[in-house]
């Protein structure tokens, strides 16, 4: 309850994407080859779910 509290003193109400642990969200890891179709073709591959 305090980390929610604690957040809402830092951030107001607006939304500020965080993990269960209280961990920002980053941008990071986020890969894009601006080709929709195959940015879905390495997502499902690095997933395992192609051949």
């Amino acid at each position: 309850m305090l980390r929610i509290i604690l957040t809402e003193l830092d951030h107001g109400v607006g939304i500020y994407p965080a993990n269960a642990g209280g961990v920002a969200f980053s941008a990071e890891t986020i890969q894009s080859t601006g080709n929709p179709i195959t940015d879905l073709y390495e997502n499902l591959a690095a997933d395992g779910t192609t051949a």
